[in-house]
């Protein structure tokens, strides 16, 4: 059977069993299959084959010949997905509103929480972002705003009041509130800075790389959510200002930020 260790683990993530999701890939390589012969094919030991086939199958992702001996053959891909993703989403609800029974305390505590790798940071912004009420105020670079991308343009079609200040070219289609501190800069790797104002009462700023060690702050300390809110204004404010300069000069202008610092 071809190499499909990446499959099985992407099925695996989706709530099968490791034999489960061999015996499926197995199933789509080969079919009709008897239980013997998909253990060979799939990597599934004979002791375990007919148990997880009769599992699949309570699950509704194979089909039984009644023979002798029994054929087997799988739904096909689009019914898998269309049941895995039901039953993924009455268990999300179900485990929702039983979270929901436990929570205590609901929304930011107060002080500064850590967020730590730039995954987990862009993730948490995307909530943010969709969690926003009337404002959000955002200065970040072009890669990572490319991340966050279908997000905000929801949050445009929305009417939010969204400002964008950009390192590097950031665009959304019919969007003109996006201020571009450098057009012409070199991507960095060693840290890139990213700010939120969240409904101007909470803060999520700190750096997205380097990837795994980069970290973000979140906070509705009023001073600190102040000052930074501040800072981002001055910030569209120069965005402004450099779009009124001369293309030439403004081009001198990205090269001087791309010099490395003594």
């Amino acid at each position: 059977m071809p190499e499909t260790t990446n499959i099985v683990a992407a099925l695996v993530s989706l709530g099968l069993s490791n034999y489960e999701a061999k015996a499926y890939t197995g199933l789509l390589t080969e079919n009709p299959v008897t239980g013997y012969q998909l253990s060979k094919v799939s990597g599934v030991p004979r002791s375990r084959i007919y148990e997880t086939l009769e599992k699949l199958y309570s699950k509704g992702l194979v089909q039984v010949q009644d023979s002798e001996p029994k054929n087997y053959t799988p739904v096909d891909i689009e019914e898998f997905f269309n049941r895995v993703k039901l039953e993924v989403m009455n268990n999300m609800k179900t485990l929702r509103t039983d979270l929901e029974k436990i929570q205590t305390v609901k929304g930011i505590q107060p002080g500064i929480w850590n967020v730590e790798g730039r995954k987990n940071i862009l993730a948490k912004a995307d909530h943010l972002i969709k969690s926003a009420e009337s404002s959000i105020l955002i200065c970040a670079w072009n890669d990572d705003l490319n991340e966050l991308q279908i997000t905000l343009e929801e949050t445009v079609n929305k009417g939010m009041n969204l400002n964008i200040i950009s390192f590097g070219i950031f665009e959304i289609d019919g969007f003109d509130k996006i201020y571009p501190q450098f057009r012409d800069i070199e991507l960095k790797n060693d840290c890139r800075d990213f700010t939120m104002i969240i409904d101007k009462n909470r803060m999520f700023s700190g750096a997205t790389m380097p990837f795994e060690t980069c970290r973000a702050v979140i906070t509705e300390e009023p001073s600190l959510v102040y000052i930074a809110r501040e800072y981002l204004m001055m910030k569209v404010a120069l965005g402004k200002m450099l779009d009124a300069i001369p293309d030439d000069i403004r081009k001198g202008f990205d090269s001087f930020y791309n010099l490395a610092v003594e």
